[in-house]
């Protein structure tokens, strides 16, 4: 055990001793710029849902106000026709 201990800590110690690599800065910029990205995200986000519920609630009180609307009067029936002259044809001569 004692052995793999050694072994461990004379691979990792160089490497650590070394400071930061390259790839190791770029990592650390690419995480900063996804966090910030996310947190746009994020508060674009909470943008959209606050207007979802502004447009929820009015879509609701426009489905009350059509409920509450009384149904519009049927229009009055046509009346017939009135018959103002004498029926013509062979039957008035008769």
């Amino acid at each position: 055990m004692k052995a793999w201990m050694a072994a461990l800590v004379f691979a990792v110690v160089p490497l650590v001793a070394c400071g930061p690599s390259q790839e190791l800065e770029h990592a650390r910029e690419q995480v900063d710029a996804l966090q910030q990205e996310n947190a746009k995200l994020k508060t674009r986000v909470s943008d959209l849902e606050g207007s979802l519920q502004n447009l929820r609630h009015e879509r609701d009180q426009l489905k009350l106000a059509a409920a509450a609307k009384p149904a519009p009067a049927p229009a009055p029936a046509a009346a017939p026709a009135k018959k103002t002259s004498a029926p013509s044809g062979t039957a008035a001569r008769k």
